[in-house]
């Protein structure tokens, strides 16, 4: 009676703890293009499961230097907003971003007005992954 016990208490406390973690899950992403030769914008959605799911990869795997800021010559190729959710019962949260794209190494550069994410880089993996994405709206939803 005493080990039916301990496991019972053993499986109440491990799951209090695993509903206590914080998991962010990538529930869809606002992108903003510009129309060439334009100021015109266009907003689209991903809402894809493996497409949010290699975005939320590709942005949790990237270093960010948050002591660097810098000024861009040209406006952004692309304005995105990640829709985070935390937890069921809240409501999401949001996460600005901006890139360009460098034409000359194939890698991009992403700008954040948060204080922990100022500058980030990303490679060329991932760089191609973010340009399939949001540069080829074919297969996208407008927003409304």
């Amino acid at each position: 009676m005493k080990k039916l016990s301990f496991y019972f208490i053993l499986l109440l406390i491990l799951s209090s703890a695993c509903h206590s973690l914080n998991v962010q899950k990538l529930t869809r992403v606002n992108f903003e293009l510009s129309k060439p030769n334009s100021d015109e914008t266009e907003i689209w959605m991903v809402i894809e499961k493996e497409s949010l799911e290699e975005l939320e990869r590709a942005f949790k795997e990237l270093k960010w230097e948050s002591d660097r800021e810098i000024q861009m010559s040209k406006k952004e190729d692309v304005h995105v907003t990640l829709f985070w959710e935390d937890d069921r019962e809240m409501p999401e949260h949001l996460a600005d971003y901006k890139i360009w794209f460098n034409d000359d190494d194939q890698t991009a550069i992403i700008t954040s007005e948060r204080e922990d994410e100022k500058y980030g880089e990303l490679d060329e993996e991932k760089t191609e992954l973010v340009k399939r994405e949001f540069l080829n709206t074919s297969n996208k939803i407008p927003a409304p």
